[in-house]
């Protein structure tokens, strides 16, 4: 058997890393015993090429040269790998002259006693190896990436800047890794072949190395490392001191910047009733042609609650998308906020000032004018009354407030709504109430809300008019350009759906719906709500996978009283919060993981007390909790809508009409732990129809429990 003799390492290199074709890049060379192993990367299509030099004796591949026989290995889908493969095996032939191979020397007879071996040297942590050669393939976004080996990757941040990395072998093991941001902490998880992942081993390392790898997708983990010079001693947060920090890498009209172009800059309004906005600037990005757009936030560190990351007391921040994250809007912003981010560290000193304006008069705006202490983010909510045609089981709305029609003269009336709020700096509009669509002057609606210069309109309500092609074209043709539909469904099937509306038909009716507004609307813009019922509790998991199938964003909420009674909708419709999570965890046992997944997230999202979430999952060992780790506070359903609008802010009695959903707080409140995340009272509707005993107090101690994975903390890392 013949060797490799050492001292051609410089030699190797040139052999296998010549001038390589358009598109290909050389990715490293290792000498392993006797064989040299060459990896090239294309990063536009992903494509891995291995290349193994070994002696001619040693093999009969078909290439062979005077001192090597030539091995190839592709990725799936390689393009131009013939031209690889001819520029790599010309190179070896005009340089493999000076290479030699050699014989071991045979050991003498009688050897002396060997001496005694130095300490052995600490084996490599065979996870990192792992992580780093699955980065240095991928270089790209942070969703599920096929490795050349079979393997699968995925690289995902939270809104507090952690990274998660999830790689999955071909043979059942799997390795995760936790990057905190703040902490620069990691924790890495290794589950052999076989584990049953009750009691993982940890392989604690040192952060250093794991960021820098990381760092290749999320360049914010490199915040604090050297690095030029800084540009900028000092920034104004407003839109023209955003700006040109940021310019000319990200600048209106620029080039794509990690795969966004920037569309426009904003800030909020700046008025004493909102004074905390100075100071924070929204960027919008556009990604493409897919009419879809993201807006990150940057703002004094100390002002963003979550802040995904900092330098010189500068923040960026993602905003909430929980369920609004369609077509992994979440995992872009992520992205799109590490690169933002370590732009800004890279043009900021550490002790750089940051200005925050004190007044609006001081915001300065691109075109050159003054901030109006008008401009403004909130949303223009127009009720509508008009006859749906459905009696859902859960909705007693029209028991307490008629269905109607004004005709011309309510059209008018919304017009000065309209005119008022444009006056205030309103860009986004939505049509709520009974049913939007059904509105006689519904389409002279939506002209004058485009016409009155509203850039976005959110239309809710049952949707069904949509089935209607004519309908449904003229709709979208003169409402705002960006324009987004929430059509309710309650079950996959007539039987269930219909037996939730007691109108028959109307299955067919919001399918007919879908399909329409599917075709004519932008990915993204269209989403599924529903109301997770004693009638239809039992095919939440199928609506799930409905959703999933057509790539649709799900809105799950339990039903909530209008009004202080044990009879009624609310009564005949609710059932308790334990006997949801139970029915539908038990539905999922034969679920794959993702399906699995998507529906624990999209229960989380309805339950607003997590400890019901913690129980099941102690319980069933089905991950209710886990999915809701990364969601915000949420009040319960209904009172986030009064809330939103309330004119006071005094934490009086809330309402938006005469309606008024009664509530009072957790008995437990004041000793658990999950209180931070949790809604922290309950309908007092539901304490009398059901009583409180399922929601128990959870301890400290009990989120930190050895082998349990969901310590306290672990939401920021």
């Amino acid at each position: 058997m013949h060797i490799i003799a050492s001292g051609q390492e410089e030699l190797i290199r040139r052999i296998v890393a010549p001038p390589l074709p358009p598109g290909w890049e050389f990715a490293g060379a290792r000498i392993e015993g006797a064989t040299v192993v060459a990896r090239y990367g294309r990063p536009a299509d992903r494509a891995v090429a291995v290349m193994t030099l070994a002696h001619p004796a040693a093999s009969e591949s078909a290439v062979t040269t005077r001192r090597f026989a030539v091995h190839w290995r592709l990725s799936p889908g390689a393009r131009d790998a013939a031209a690889l493969a001819r520029a790599v095996v010309v190179s070896v032939r005009a340089t493999e002259e000076g290479f030699v191979w050699t014989l071991p020397v045979a050991p003498p007879t009688e050897a002396p006693p060997p001496p005694s071996p130095p300490p052995a040297a600490p084996p490599p942590d065979p996870a990192l190896a792992l992580i780093e050669e699955a980065l240095a393939i991928i270089e790209a976004a942070p969703s599920w990436e096929a490795l050349a080996d079979g393997s699968t990757l995925r690289a995902a941040a939270d809104e507090w800047g952690n990274v998660v990395l999830d790689l999955a072998r071909p043979d059942g093991g799997r390795l995760e890794a936790r990057l905190g941001s703040a902490q620069r902490s990691v924790v890495a998880t290794w589950l052999p072949v076989g584990a049953d992942g009750s009691n993982p081993p940890r392989h604690p390392q040192s952060p250093d190395r794991w960021f820098a790898a990381a760092a290749r997708v999320f360049p914010h983990l490199a915040i604090g490392t050297d690095g030029p010079p800084p540009s900028h001693d000092a920034v104004v947060l407003d839109p023209v001191g955003v700006a040109d920090l940021l310019a000319p890498d990200v600048a209106l009209g620029g080039d794509a910047f990690a795969g966004h172009r920037l569309v426009a800059v904003r800030i909020p309004r700046a008025d004493g009733a909102a004074a905390s906005a100075l100071g924070r600037v929204r960027l919008e990005f556009s990604q493409g042609d897919a009419g879809e757009s993201l807006e990150v936030v940057v703002a004094p560190a100390e002002a963003l609650d979550p802040v995904f990351a900092s330098h010189a007391g500068v923040g960026v921040g993602m905003l909430h998308f929980g369920l609004a994250d369609r077509g992994g809007a979440k995992a872009r912003a992520a992205l799109l906020c590490s690169h933002l981010a370590a732009l800004i560290a890279r043009r900021l000193g550490v002790g750089a000032r940051v200005v925050v304006p004190s007044g609006a008069a001081e915001v300065r705006l691109l075109d050159g004018r003054a901030a109006p202490a008008l401009a403004c983010d909130e949303v223009l909510n127009l009720n509508l009354d008009a006859e749906c045609g459905q009696r859902c089981t859960f909705c007693p709305i029209k028991s307490f407030v008629p269905a109607r029609d004004g005709g011309a003269q309510e059209l008018e009336s919304l017009r000065l709504q309209i005119q008022s709020a444009a006056a205030r700096g309103q860009r986004r509009a939505r049509l709520n109430g009974i049913d939007p669509l059904a509105f006689s002057r519904v389409l002279d609606l939506a002209s004058a809300l485009r016409d009155a210069g509203f850039e976005s309109l959110e239309v809710m309500g049952p949707g069904r008019r949509f089935a209607d092609d004519g309908f449904r074209a003229e709709f979208l043709r003169r409402s705002p350009a960006h324009t987004e539909v929430v059509v309710p469904l309650y079950g996959v099937t007539a039987d269930v759906h219909d037996a939730v509306t007691n109108a028959p038909g109307s299955h067919a009716e919001v399918l007919r719906a879908l399909d329409g507004l599917g075709a004519d609307l932008a990915p993204g813009r269209l989403g599924l709500a529903t109301v997770i019922t004693r009638q239809n509790v039992d095919g939440f998991a199928d609506l799930v996978r409905f959703a999933r199938a057509r790539g649709l964003t799900l809105w799950p909420q339990l039903p909530y009283p209008l009004r202080q009674t044990r009879h009624g909708a609310y009564a005949d419709s609710a059932l308790p919060e334990s006997e949801i999570v139970a029915r539908v965890l038990r539905s999922l046992h034969d679920a794959d993981a993702d399906e699995r997944a998507a529906c624990l997230f999209a229960l989380a999202n309805a339950i607003r007390h997590p400890c019901v979430l913690w129980r099941a999952e102690r319980s069933t060992g089905l991950g209710a909790f886990e999915a809701a780790r990364t969601l915000p506070r949420r009040s319960l359903a209904g009172v986030a809508v009064t809330d939103e609008h309330d004119p006071r802010g005094d934490g009086g009695a809330r309402s938006l009409t005469t309606l008024h959903v009664v509530r009072s707080p957790c008995p437990e409140a004041g000793r658990c732990a999950l209180l931070p995340a949790c809604a922290g009272d309950h309908y007092a509707a539901y304490g009398e129809r059901f009583g409180l005993d399922e929601f128990v107090a959870v301890g400290v101690w009990d989120l930190a429990a050895p082998g349990d994975p969901l310590r306290s903390g672990a939401r920021r890392g």
